[in-house]
């Protein structure tokens, strides 16, 4: 989100201005962020989401994303609902303009979860295919940058290896 390790004071309010700005009714959700919340684009679509997605649950062959595959495709809302809490945590160590260490635990993060896992399931009744699409989404291009094996053989799925023959040929 652009935070800057400074100590700078310049640095520091532009920082606390962020957060500010991020954790106002929950903002860092949005793919596209506006000053006037009803101008945000892509609700629980932030670019953050995939990367975490990508990172925790689709990293390697043993992750449960690859192994759990009925449970993960589509991503789970909880799992969507644990990235936005885990991602309010890390915006959460920048509260002061400088990165503070905060605990991602139960006791802190529950209602925070509780709330997104709400919003998550509320914008699935109104708009299903939205979320369904997010969802496929979160799934595939985890699925497409996880390794996995076939035949005892590890290797990076399909699409990263068709991305490396377009650039093996210019493209």
């Amino acid at each position: 989100y652009g935070f800057e390790i400074s100590s700078n004071r310049n640095v520091v309010a532009r920082n606390r201005a962020r957060y500010e700005t991020l954790k106002t009714k929950d903002t860092f959700v949005w793919r596209k962020r506006a000053k006037n919340l009803a101008s945000c684009q892509g609700l629980y679509e932030a670019k953050i989401f995939q990367l975490v997605a990508s990172k925790v649950y689709f990293k390697g062959p043993t992750d449960d994303g690859v192994v759990l595959l009925e449970f993960y495709r589509p991503f789970p809302l909880v799992g969507i609902a644990l990235i936005a809490t885990a991602v309010q945590c890390a915006i959460d160590e920048w509260a002061k303009g400088t990165f503070s260490r905060v605990t991602f635990s139960d006791s802190a993060y529950s209602t925070d979860y509780a709330r997104h896992l709400k919003n998550l399931e509320s914008y699935a009744k109104v708009s299903p295919d939205i979320v369904n699409s997010i969802r496929s989404r979160l799934f595939e291009d985890g699925w497409y940058v996880s390794y996995v094996i076939s035949d005892g053989v590890y290797y990076r799925s399909c699409f990263i290896q068709r991305c490396s023959r377009r650039e093996d040929h210019g493209g």
